[in-house]
């Protein structure tokens, strides 16, 4: 311990040595610089004033020698802070080293004495933190390696626990998949045919315009109310025995012109059969006026529209009805002229 303990002594002694000359040796090149540079400028300003008093006048001679010693003075101040500045860093960066060497000193504590100093057993320790820096790397590459491994691993099971999914899922579901498939490459049904257009010649007339149409064996005679009855009271008594008169010689004269065709059989209308016969009506049946028969054609169409309307076979009442009251008024003005 005594000679571990020496050792170290004379060793600290050894580097203060060794720090104060460099010291020394830092201070004297500053020293030495600084009188190279203030010699060269004293000879530069020595010759500029030699030259100036020859050529030019003494007043312009001390301006210059003014100039030139301040230009002197500022020169060598910035020279002497660079220096001072150089020997500071200088300084910090041995005692930097001198603190590493000493604690690397004290960590390995080589088996030296005061008489041996042997600098490749004192720095022996460098070459088995080498050592270790190589084996550190070594097992960090070997790991690294081995994490590279572990990870493909991982990435070769789940790529084979992907392609099992994906057969399962095909097995199974195949079936489902074909008959879908199948339904959406079943064609559509056409769509439907558009509606027949009416025939150009018939007019597109609206149902509430239409002509009630009724069948021969729906209509009921017993729901026509009697005209004549109605109109027996509102005619004159000269008016009924007039019309009764035209009635008679028009029918008689039908008559006898009928009668003297022979093998002529008398036919019913269509019209005719639809409308109640004038000798199912008692005698008061007296034929209106031309202008009342208006009246009674409006009457019958506003009765048979709001009845129910059958659009089965036979013909259309409403037409026969004016019809017929365009021929019975026809009929009644010929009577009249004559």
């Amino acid at each position: 311990m005594m000679a571990r303990a020496m050792a170290n002594n004379v060793f600290q002694d050894d580097m203060q040595f060794s720090i104060d000359s460099c010291y020394f040796l830092v201070v004297v090149v500053v020293v030495v610089i600084v009188v190279v540079v203030v010699v060269v400028i004293l000879v530069v300003v020595v010759v500029v004033v030699v030259v100036v008093v020859v050529v030019v006048e003494v007043i312009v001679v001390v301006v210059i020698v003014v100039v030139v010693v301040v230009v002197v003075i500022v020169v060598v101040v910035v020279v002497v802070v660079v220096m001072v500045v150089v020997v500071a860093v200088v300084v910090l960066e041995l005692e930097s080293l001198t603190h590493l060497i000493e604690s690397m000193w004290t960590h390995c504590q080589p088996a030296v004495s005061a008489s041996n100093m042997d600098l490749d057993a004192m720095f022996d320790f460098l070459k088995e933190e080498r050592a270790e820096v190589k084996a550190g790397q070594a097992m960090t590459a070997s790991t690294k390696a081995a994490a590279l491994e572990s990870i493909n691993e991982e990435f070769d099971t789940l790529d084979e626990l992907w392609k099992e999914a994906e057969k399962e899922f095909k097995t199974t579901h195949e079936k489902e998949i074909e008959q879908a498939l199948r339904e959406v490459d079943k064609p559509t049904p056409p769509p439907a045919p558009p509606r027949p257009f009416p025939p150009s010649s018939v007019p597109c007339t609206p149902r509430s315009s239409m002509a009630l149409r009724v069948s021969s064996g729906s209509f009921d005679d017993g729901s026509i109310p009697p005209v004549g009855g109605e109109l027996a009271g509102q005619l004159s008594p000269i008016t009924r025995e007039r019309l009764s008169s035209m009635l008679s010689n028009s029918s008689g004269s039908h008559q006898n012109q009928t009668s003297h065709v022979p093998g002529f059989q008398y036919q019913a209308s269509p019209d005719m059969e639809l409308t109640p016969s004038p000798t199912r009506e008692p005698d008061l049946g007296a034929v209106p006026e031309p202008d009342a028969l208006y009246d009674i054609l409006e009457y019958a169409e506003r009765f048979f529209n709001d009845h129910e309307r059958d659009f089965g076979g036979g013909t259309i009442l409403i037409k026969s009805l004016k019809k017929r009251g365009k021929q019975t008024s026809i009929t009644v003005r010929n009577v009249i002229a004559l």
